[in-house]
Parts: structure tokens; sequence; C-alpha cells
């Protein structure tokens, strides 16, 4: 073995994160912030990709920015949102993690 498995605190927090993960409205979202031009998007441009009402809308945003995937901005009426500096290194650690592979 090149690296020990996941112990049961380490499994449970990946287990967290793909949870997150695997809805895929909440997968959707992510993409969408993550493609934008800007390097974040508007609640108002995510909400009209999805036929959801706000308060789902709001609670799939705030699972990403829970599971610290997104960070919120507000600015004004609207929150922006942008992938946080830590989410590509948490989900490449955690898949590293899980499939073993080396550095």
């Amino acid at each position: 073995m090149t690296r020990p498995p996941f112990d049961r605190v380490e499994a449970e927090e990946a287990a967290e994160l793909l949870t997150v993960l695997a809805d895929p409205i909440r997968l959707a979202m992510l993409s969408i912030v993550a493609a934008h031009v800007d390097g974040e998007a508007c609640e108002a441009e995510i909400a009209e990709v999805f036929d959801l009402s706000s308060t789902d809308n709001a609670r799939h945003l705030r699972a990403l920015c829970a599971a610290e995937l997104l960070e919120p901005a507000p600015r004004g009426a609207w929150t922006y949102y942008r992938v946080t500096a830590i989410a590509r290194r948490r989900i490449d650690q955690m898949l590293d993690r899980v499939l073993r592979r080396r550095s």
C-alpha cells in the first residue's frame, strides 16, 4: 500500500463532500459558476437555468457554501457566487485518497 486508506473521520468527511456533489442540480450549479467568464455568477443567473422555487434554489446554494465549494459575495440586492480557492484542492485530494494515486 502506498498510502493508508481513509480512517473513519476521513471517510465521513469525503462522504459529506460527495453527498453535496452527488446532487445533479448542485453539481450543475457548481459547473455554471466555475465556467462563468468572470469567475462568478449572480444568483439570478443561476436560478434562470433551473425550474426551482427561490427557496429550493437558495437551499442548494447554501449546501454548496456550507461544503466550502462556493462563497457568496453580496452586492446590493443580489448575491454573486464564486468557486472557493480550496474547492478544487479538496475535491482533488479526496479523489486522490479514495483512488490511492501517487502524487
